[in-house]
């Protein structure tokens, strides 16, 4: 999905379809929300370590490209510090996915309250107190 985006001319809008579409399929999908919580909740950190490796590097792939654009397209003010930025999105992608489907992990936003729609709001919420300092002029 995130190759259909527009992300030279339209980079936020991008962002949140992309985004939006993570929150809703794991709605969708209940084996794949399993490994995610498997993933990130595996209390034994040589399991956990092995499987977070890897998990990393495929949203870094996806991920790092886009914001590296992010900034040579100016949607990102120059100087954006994209590693903060990744560092951040790889511990709030999970969060995203997990606590609306798990009771515990979000004391604060009710996520596990909410339906998608909810979850959605909450995670653009969340994600744009992280971005959106680094906006560009113009974005």
């Amino acid at each position: 999905m995130a190759r259909e985006l527009r992300w030279d001319t339209d980079f936020f809008g991008s962002f949140e379809a992309l985004l939006e579409a993570w929150v809703r399929y794991f709605y969708d999908h209940p084996l794949e929300r399993a490994m995610t919580a498997a993933a990130n909740l595996e209390p034994d950190p040589v399991a956990r370590t092995a499987v977070r490796e890897s998990v990393n590097v495929r949203y870094l792939a996806v991920l790092r490209p886009l914001f590296d654009a992010g900034v040579a397209t100016g949607a990102l003010r120059p100087g954006t510090d994209t590693e903060a930025l990744l560092a951040l999105l790889l511990l709030l992608l999970p969060q995203i996915a997990l606590a609306p489907h798990v009771q515990g992990l979000d004391p604060l936003l009710g996520l596990a309250e909410g339906d998608a729609d909810h979850a959605v709001a909450t995670a653009l919420r969340l994600v744009h107190v992280v971005v959106d300092p680094y906006r560009g002029q113009g974005s």
